[in-house]
């Protein structure tokens, strides 16, 4: 089940367990909604924990409802519902309660935080303001100050900070579950404190908020969601907390239509996807068995000592006997460094070394899996290499290339070969973005 609840004497301990960061979607609302009801009928009942398995807190909305019509119960409703039930709530926080998630825990009386977690309302960084009452309710929890700090730059804050702020109300270390039950049934032996909502808040004078309108506007370059949020506090401090709660809801709704949210949507959605292509689902890398550095100069000698560092050996090419034996002395180097920093033994590396074929032959990468190219930062330079490659690697081995700011302090200059021109179909067409030949499926 999404939403469990266990008891434990007269304290109900509710469980969010929604898989892999328990987002905010409709079912786990419902469950949550329900929960509130039936603890809300049950006389043995005198207070609740909310708490969530996995990783983490509620970490905000379900992603995979953005851009899709609400369906209820909506969250600035189950947040009032929350806050107005009839037995206090703890959120009990670990991971991040952030955006939806924070404000959910803001719903409770009470938040106890482990001392590893964060809390957020990161809207502002998606192009929209908080929705379910993020700039309503955390200027009376923690002061327009701090909700201002919070709100506009969209950077959660670690459990120490949050209790400096007002945020949450205890920082634990150990067992959370335990922590907030007991903390939850201390709390009984007091008067409760009123509801956020119905908490006063004081507003700054105006030149307070010009001075915040002119920062924000400065450090946003652009970005509209930062000083609407500004606004949405400002009115939170200035009119009653229903009216309040109207604007933020018409500004959210305003943002999520825009340009630049929906622009934002697809980068937060690219940047998630870019490490999982789906059409590499269910691919299983190749595994690299041998590896080459082509040039031995500051670049290439770092990348071939990172390479050994793998356990990968290395065979390193230079374009002459003299330049191979500069690069051997350019990676040796390296190592003896680390040996003196006391991260290599000299028996290591003296391994590392002997890890490293080292020569001026490309024949010596005939049966090489990966090989990287690190010469000299010339387009021509490069083109030639990698036609050199395309006659001596085999069909399937990975060509990579390195590009640099700067110049290494030695460079490869190969002659080209007459026999193969440097726009073969073997050579690199774009010298600073690697190829790969796949030919095999074979360990390389």
């Amino acid at each position: 089940m999404i939403v469990s609840i266990d008891r434990d004497g007269d304290i109900a301990l509710v469980t969010v367990d929604n898989p892999p960061v328990n987002a905010l979607g409709q079912a786990l609302r419902q469950g949550l909604w329900d929960a509130v009801g039936a603890l809300d009928a049950d006389p043995t009942v005198r207070a609740v924990v909310l708490i969530c398995a996995g990783r983490t807190f509620i970490a905000g909305a379900d992603v995979s409802e953005f851009g899709k019509p609400p369906v209820p119960p909506h969250l600035p409703d189950l947040v009032d519902r929350l806050e107005g039930a009839a037995k206090p709530w703890t959120a009990a926080i670990h991971g991040s309660a952030l955006g939806g998630g924070f404000e959910v825990a803001m719903g409770c009386r009470f938040r106890v935080a482990l001392d590893s977690a964060s809390v957020g309302l990161p809207e502002v960084t998606l192009g929209i303001v908080p929705g379910a009452s993020g700039t309503v309710r955390t200027p009376r929890l923690a002061g327009v100050e701090a909700a201002v700090e919070l709100v506009t730059t969209g950077r959660p804050v670690k459990a120490g900070k949050a209790l400096s702020m007002g945020l949450v109300d205890a920082v634990v270390s150990g067992d959370l579950r335990a922590e907030s039950l007991a903390f939850a049934r201390k709390a009984l032996t007091h008067p409760l404190p009123p509801p956020i909502s119905a908490r006063p808040v004081t507003s700054p004078d105006p030149a307070w908020w010009d001075e915040q309108r002119k920062a924000i506007a400065k450090r946003a370059k652009g970005e509209v969601a930062p000083l609407r949020a500004l606004d949405c506090l400002r009115i939170a401090a200035e009119k009653p907390f229903a009216e309040a709660m109207a604007h933020e809801r018409a500004t959210f709704l305003e943002l999520r239509a825009s340009d630049q949210a929906a622009a934002l949507r697809h980068i937060f959605f690219a940047e998630r996807a870019a490490p999982k292509p789906a059409h590499l689902a269910g691919v299983k890398p190749r595994e690299i068995r041998s590896t080459a550095v082509i040039g031995g100069g500051t670049m290439g000698a770092g990348i071939a000592a990172a390479l050994r560092d793998a356990g990968l050996p290395v065979v390193l090419i230079e374009r002459d006997e003299e330049a191979v034996q500069r690069g051997l002395a350019n990676l040796r180097s390296i190592f003896d460094g680390a040996v003196k920093r006391g991260r290599l033994t000299e028996a290591q590396a003296r391994a590392r070394m002997d890890g490293v074929t080292a020569g001026s032959d490309y024949a010596l990468l005939s049966g090489t899996g990966l090989v990287i190219e690190a010469v000299f930062e010339d387009l021509a330079v490069k083109r030639a290499v990698f036609a050199r490659l395309g006659q001596a690697c085999r069909p399937d081995a990975i060509l990579a290339t390195n590009t640099s700011p700067a110049a290494p302090t030695r460079s490869l200059r190969p002659t080209p070969p007459t026999s193969t021109p440097a726009s073969s179909p073997r050579a690199c067409p774009t010298p600073t973005v690697s190829s790969a030949c796949t030919s095999s499926a074979r360990p390389m």
